[in-house]
């Protein structure tokens, strides 16, 4: 079994107060997404949408998981 992990830094920059963004998983493999907002809430969605409560720059973070068996 041979396991990967691959990790993606973005940025949500000058969301406003209840602004609803969606973000799009463009990776081409994986079997587990965890999406880390930046303000303490997560995903572990494919492709989710995330409401910002408070504005500001916030670094999103998207860990790809993926395990192939030979």
């Amino acid at each position: 079994m041979q396991e990967s992990r691959s990790k993606v830094h973005l940025l949500a920059n000058r969301t406003k107060a209840g602004q609803l963004v969606k973000f799009s998983n463009q990776s081409s493999a994986g079997e587990s997404w965890n999406w880390d907002f930046g303000d303490n809430n997560y995903s572990i969605l494919k492709n989710p949408s995330h409401t910002f409560k408070k504005p500001g720059t916030y670094i999103v973070t998207l860990t790809v998981d993926s395990a192939k068996y030979n």
